[in-house]
């Protein structure tokens, strides 16, 4: 974590409240610690605080915890964890990518430093350009295994990253799946019509094909400083319609919106695209939601 000692966290950790339809969000992700400074594992470490309990958990054997994340370019990060193995060749054909940091790694180094090494497997089921809506509402459709360069809108539910997110769903004991920053392109009354009931279908889908006892997460994405692109009116039906889709389906559910403030301009590489920092702090919050389900 030394990438990340330079911040402390300015506030406690997180509390959580029950929503409608089951769905769990994250009260106080706005001024204690949504805005916050990364929190910064070295500290508690160093004091032993954290240590002993994780020399233990190294030793004990812990199961291997299966973890599925799906999405679009944000959980696609630079690549790394992808299921089929891409990622490399994706950062050969488009550097920038290197910029990005992957929320799939910094969450998998959270959990083995709790569970011990080799506890976790991480697949990332995401590709740039994802979006719930269906193909009729997003402006140029493209949903090849091969992308190109110039990334292009793909409807979830035709990409054979969704394909392969379905097959490995059963084993996995947490599924998160994040969407809607492709689709607020759109403007609000297209949004309205066909972004919920396009999430809530991907979820649907996802859901049924996870086994019985496992953890379904829908995360909300953040707002970002994109806006010629990305509009903010937008953004806000996402908010909302993401909550409602995971309530539907009876899913744990954590917003990004304050946590990753979209003034924070060390959180993006582009005004979009997560830094390791940023995907650091997405981490830990879905880390919270795993370490803290009931058993």
């Amino acid at each position: 974590c030394g990438r990340h000692c330079g911040a402390q966290a300015a506030s406690s950790s997180p509390r959580y409240r029950s929503s409608e339809g089951g769905a769990v969000a994250i009260a106080g992700a706005g001024r204690d610690t949504a805005m916050l400074r990364p929190f910064c594992w070295c500290g508690w470490l160093a004091a032993g605080v954290v240590g002993i309990h994780m020399a233990d958990q190294a030793q004990s054997g812990a199961p291997l915890l299966r973890i599925a994340l799906v999405g679009d370019s944000l959980t696609y990060g630079n690549g790394s964890l992808s299921f089929d193995g891409r990622g490399p060749d994706d950062n050969r054909l488009r550097p920038s990518l290197s910029a990005r940091g992957s929320l799939g790694l910094e969450l998998r180094q959270l959990l083995e430093s709790w569970r011990g090494r080799g506890s976790v497997e991480i697949r990332v089921f995401a590709r740039g350009g994802a979006a719930a809506m269906p193909d009729e509402y997003l402006p140029v459709q493209d949903c090849s295994p091969i992308k190109a360069d110039n990334l292009t809108s793909c409807s979830f539910p035709r990409a054979p990253e969704f394909k392969a997110a379905l097959a490995f769903i059963p084993r996995a004991d947490v599924t998160v799946v994040m969407f809607g920053t492709n689709d607020a392109k759109n403007k609000p009354p297209l949004l309205e019509k066909a972004f919920e009931h396009g999430l809530q279908g991907i979820l649907e889908a996802l859901h049924s094909a996870s086994r019985a006892g496992s953890q379904f997460i829908v995360v909300d994405p953040p707002d970002n400083n994109q806006t010629d692109k990305f509009l903010p009116e937008s953004m806000a039906v996402v908010h909302q319609q993401s909550r409602k889709a995971a309530a539907a389906v009876g899913a744990t559910f954590a917003t990004l919106k304050n946590t990753l403030a979209k003034d924070r301009h060390e959180l993006f590489t582009d005004g979009v695209h997560w830094t390791p920092l940023a995907c650091f702090i997405a981490a830990r919050t879905l880390f919270d939601l795993i370490m803290l389900k009931p058993a």
